[in-house]
């Protein structure tokens, strides 16, 4: 009997749950309208991405407020947003801006919201001068109190039209207000990364395109933080340094700031090994646009005496990932943790392979190790326990390919990561099914000082498909059930 209240409890608490998870995905597909509204991705004629980009800038100064912060639903699906832990508490996150692609129209975000660990609630804060809406910025945190954002890309719904930042924003958290800070700034550009250093915040590599033309970078900037001033590092011209790049990792630990992975388009002929012999042929087949996927490393020495900085490329050690595009790591303690990525095939029509696993790289011995959380309890363990033995013995091996169960995030790249009272934390990212790309606005912690296992704290607006089909199935068994019983009663 005390089995099936239990059973009776736990049914209960399923329940709740998926009432709270429907309520929040309605106020979250609500919220993805009005903001459709606002950013002209309903409109069936696109608009000068000038003239878009000056209207965004009028719109909260119409409302006559400095700053308001408001309770709300979870924010609505994206990716390539910022995602930061307060500097002040051990509870607090912030996200800001962001994109999401339905299958025929961009959204790009300029909202920022504020979300309470300890209370699992999403703020929302609104300000009368604010960054204009963007994805793939860069946004890190001052011990004094701010978030310094940097850069990032707007484009039209139809995405024929783009713009890219090249603004300085800090945001104290305190007073929730945003001020543009003046003064020169590295290029316009989005997918660069940065990383924090003693007084300094450093930015490396990123692209910048027009439409026309791409250009990715490989040039080095310094933000001092008590002179608030950018400053150019330039390398020696024979010293080794990052090819140029965007969305790659970039970390700091020590003296040392380290890069990993990334992505840049080349001009395939621009490779001695395809390149035409003949000097005249300029259409030559391969002169064509071809994906570079990074899996090097790369470390940073730092020095307050900038003209010291030198780059290190590191040797592959232990359980290093393979090459994959939107990998995401966050910093906890003496390691560096990544969370999944993309991999796409080039023999199968550009099909791609989302993943959901995780690797640690131990930052005191400069090796990486496979990373197994521990999987949340099934009846099949409770049974095991409850019998005196264990469901499995030893640790659980790393999987070796996705994994599709809805007690762990879903495969996914471009996930936002951040690590809070010990808790990785992640919201988000996108998701791949052949042609088809969703894009994610669940939420997951992982303790990492128990070492898990994952707890969704919010499953967000996509059903994932292996959910539906467990779904599907245990209500063909239970339909099946209830046949053989009426079957049994009829021969009966």
């Amino acid at each position: 009997m005390a089995r099936d209240k239990r059973k009776k409890r736990k049914d209960h608490a399923i329940k709740k749950a998926a009432s709270t998870s429907k309520k929040a995905n309605k106020q979250a597909t609500k919220a993805m309208r009005k903001d459709a509204r606002l950013y002209g991705g309903s409109s069936d004629e696109e608009e000068d991405i000038e003239s878009l980009i000056k209207q965004f800038a009028e719109v909260d100064r119409k409302k006559g407020i400095a700053t308001e912060e408001t309770a709300c639903a979870a924010p609505s699906p994206r990716a390539n947003a910022s995602w930061v832990a307060s500097p002040l508490d051990n509870v607090t996150c912030f996200l800001f801006g962001g994109e999401c692609f339905n299958g025929s129209k961009l959204r790009v975000f300029g909202d920022m919201f504020k979300y309470r660990f300890d209370k699992k609630a999403w703020t929302k804060i609104s300000c009368a001068v604010a960054p204009g809406p963007r994805s793939g910025h860069q946004t890190v945190a001052l011990p004094s109190g701010s978030l310094l954002t940097f850069g990032g890309e707007f484009a039209t719904a139809s995405q024929n039209q783009f713009h890219h930042y090249k603004d300085c924003w800090m945001f104290d958290i305190k007073e929730s207000r945003w001020t543009q800070l003046e003064g020169p700034t590295p290029s316009a550009r989005s997918g660069h990364r940065m990383a924090g250093w003693g007084k300094f915040f450093v930015l490396y590599g990123g692209f910048f395109d027009n439409g026309k033309t791409v250009k990715y970078h490989d040039d080095l900037w310094v933000f001092d933080t008590t002179s608030y001033a950018w400053t150019k590092v330039d390398m020696p011209a024979a010293s080794s340094k990052p090819s140029a790049r965007s969305g790659f990792q970039f970390f700091a630990s020590g003296d040392k700031i380290y890069l990993y992975g990334g992505y840049a388009k080349k001009i395939a002929s621009e490779d001695p090994t395809t390149a035409s012999s003949s000097a005249g042929n300029k259409a030559h087949a391969d002169d064509r646009e071809k994906g570079i996927v990074y899996s090097d490393m790369w470390a940073l020495t730092m020095s307050t005496d900038l003209s010291q900085l030198k780059w290190e490329k590191l040797k592959k050690s232990g359980a290093a990932p393979p090459p994959r595009a939107g990998c995401s790591i966050a910093v906890h303690k003496t390691r560096a943790i990544l969370f999944g990525g993309v991999e796409d095939d080039d023999e199968t029509d550009g099909n791609s392979t989302c993943w959901n696993d995780m690797r640690s790289f131990a930052l005191d011995v400069r090796k990486w190790f496979p990373y197994v959380a521990k999987r949340a309890k099934s009846d099949a363990d409770v049974v095991a326990a409850e019998g005196g033995g264990t469901a499995a013995d030893g640790p659980e091996p790393p999987p070796a390919g996705p994994v599709f169960d809805a007690s762990v995030p879903h495969p996914r790249y471009n996930a936002m990561l951040a690590v809070q009272k010990n808790h990785l934390l992640m919201f988000g990212g996108l998701f791949e099914q052949g042609k088809s790309e969703f894009t994610l606005n669940d939420l997951w912690a992982l303790n990492l000082d128990k070492n898990g296992p994952w707890e969704c704290v919010q499953r967000g607006a996509w059903e994932r498909p292996a959910e539906e089909e467990a779904k599907q199935v245990a209500a063909g068994g239970q339909q099946q059930d209830e046949s053989d019983s009426d079957s049994s009663s009829d021969s009966d």
